[in-house]
Formats: structure tokens, C-alpha cells, sequence
């Protein structure tokens, strides 16, 4: 998924663009909210995408800052993102150690969460 947003409107399109987010968490849809008007989200999926602007404009990819650019080219790298998660019984502990703590005296109760590997 890329997502391309524009704020250019400033302040007035930070809001929007904080209004937008809300929007499609609640809705669950890539929608942008109806009152936006300063601000603006395109969602793409693909392999890659390429964006050329009319004018320079500065840039942001994964938190980086670019300088000015008026083409930006991205791509995905194919299985560059692995997502470890913990064992069943990992999980199992943990949720007794949380139900533990639902039940007991807080502050006579501690517990340790294992390091997922």
C-alpha cells in the first residue's frame, strides 16, 4: 500500500489531514473525510507507483525528509518485511499472566512478558 498525502494547505491541512485519519478509522474504508478541504489522501496498492508533480514540492518516504523533487518513483521489495509473532503457548501465558492481574491486588501483583523469538 503507498499512500500519498498532500497537505499543502498548512496548518488548516494538518487538521484536515488528523480529520481524514479519524474518518477512515471509523468508517474502516480509505475514504477521505467529506469536510476536507485542505488537505487530501490517495491510497494505491501495487508493486510500485510513480508521481510526477506539476511543481517541486518537498517529500517525505518512511520519515525521511527528500529535498524538493517533482518525480518520486517507490517499489516494494518482495518479501523484505518479515512479522514474527509469539508461539501458541507464548501467547497462552501471557494471557493468563493478564487474567492474573485482572483478578488480583495490583499492586501485589508482577509478571514478565517473554522476549518473542
Amino acid at each position: 500500500d503507498f499512500e500519498i498525502i498532500d497537505t499543502t494547505g498548512g496548518i488548516l491541512g494538518w487538521a484536515n489531514l488528523f480529520g481524514d485519519v479519524v474518518h477512515q478509522t471509523i468508517i474502516g474504508k480509505p475514504e477521505q473525510n467529506p469536510l476536507s478541504t485542505n488537505s487530501t489522501i490517495e491510497q494505491v496498492q501495487g508493486l510500485s507507483a510513480e508521481i510526477v508533480l506539476e511543481k517541486p514540492a518537498k517529500a517525505q518516504v518512511d520519515g525521511d525528509m527528500l529535498p524538493e523533487t517533482k518525480h518520486i518513483r517507490f517499489s516494494v521489495d518482495h518479501r523484505a518485511l518479515i512479522v514474527r509473532v509469539p508461539d501458541t503457548s507464548a501467547l497462552e501465558k501471557t494471557a493468563q499472566v493478564a487474567a492474573q492481574n485482572a483478578t488480583a491486588d495490583f499492586a501485589e501483583t508482577t509478571g514478565t512478558i517473554e522476549p518473542i523469538r
